[in-house]
């Protein structure tokens, strides 16, 4: 777990020269433990919080970071064309923030889903598979 975040956190703005190897490790290593690496960047996507008293209190500035690390991962993966996929779990976060009640959140899910456009198959294929999965 401690690996996939700190993967995870070097997808950050201070540390652009490595973007392209972090991605390419991180993909590596979702390809082994996924069941790490999507939980990790799905507590990010949910949020970090914290507690006021017995009130959670969402972070809205580390969402939005966490959003935009996901949409950075999201597009460096595709550029690598890798076989390991992005789990549609945290997709369908990724589509949650575009109704999300604050604004900076739903910025964030927007312009992820604009840069997205050129390569839309990689969103429309797993939702048409949950769509037509006769399971579900």
């Amino acid at each position: 777990t401690s690996i996939a975040k700190k993967l995870w956190n070097l997808l950050g703005p201070g540390h652009v020269s490595i973007h392209y190897e972090t991605t390419k490790l991180l993909s590596e290593l979702q390809s082994h433990r996924p069941d790490i690496c999507n939980s990790v960047i799905a507590e990010e996507l949910l949020s970090i919080s914290t507690y006021n008293g017995t009130l959670p209190t969402i972070n809205v500035n580390g969402r939005v970071e966490a959003y935009q690390r996901f949409s950075l991962f999201w597009r460096l993966s595709g550029d690598i064309a890798t076989e390991h996929k992005i789990s549609n779990k945290n997709l369908f976060l990724m589509l949650d923030s575009l109704c999300d009640e604050h604004p900076l959140v739903r910025l964030a899910g927007r312009t992820w889903l604009a840069d997205s456009y050129s390569n839309v198959q990689r969103i429309l294929d797993p939702i048409l598979s949950e769509l037509l999965d006769p399971t579900t």
